[in-house]
C-alpha cells in the first residue's frame, strides 16, 4: 500500500516537471521567435492616405564608415569570420593553425600590421589573403 502510493507520488512529481519543462520551452521558443521578427521587420509608420502623392525617394551614398584610430603597434584582439573556400580546409593566420573552415573566433595582432590568412584544403592548391589589422571584424568571404 505504501508501495503504491509512493510509486504514484513519484510518477505525479514527474508528470508536475516534464509539464514545467514544456512551459519553460514554449517560453523561450516563443522570446526567440518574438526577437527575430521584431530585429527582420521595421517598425512601419501609421498608414498615410492613399490621395498623398508618393515622395520620391532621394539615396545618397553614405558617408565613409569612420575607422577610430589607433596607436600603430598597439595589440588589439578582432573578431575574425572565414566562410571561404571547401569546408573544413585548414586554416593559418600568421602561420599559426587555428582550425578548419568556416570559421569564427578571434585573432589578436598589432594595429597597422598585415594578417595573413592561408587556407589548405583537403584536396587543392593552398590559398592566402592578406588583411590589415584595423579596429573591426576581420571577414574573408566568397
Amino acid at each position: 500500500m505504501i508501495r503504491a502510493a509512493v510509486g504514484r507520488a513519484a510518477a505525479v512529481a514527474q508528470l508536475a516537471a516534464a509539464l514545467m519543462l514544456l512551459v519553460l520551452a514554449i517560453r523561450f521558443g516563443v522570446s526567440a521567435v518574438t526577437k527575430s521578427v521584431e530585429s527582420k521587420n521595421p517598425e512601419l509608420g501609421p498608414a498615410s492616405s492613399a490621395s498623398a502623392a508618393p515622395t520620391p525617394v532621394v539615396t545618397k551614398r553614405p558617408p565613409p564608415a569612420s575607422v577610430p584610430t589607433v596607436e600603430r603597434g598597439k595589440s588589439l584582439r578582432l573578431p575574425m569570420v572565414i566562410s571561404i573556400g571547401p569546408d573544413r580546409s585548414e586554416l593559418y593566420v600568421n602561420g599559426v593553425r587555428l582550425g578548419h573552415t568556416p570559421f569564427v573566433g578571434e585573432v589578436t595582432c598589432k594595429a597597422g600590421e598585415k594578417i595573413r590568412i592561408e587556407l589548405v584544403p583537403p584536396r587543392g592548391t593552398p590559398k592566402s589573403y592578406e588583411r590589415l589589422c584595423v579596429p573591426g571584424t576581420v571577414r574573408v568571404a566568397d
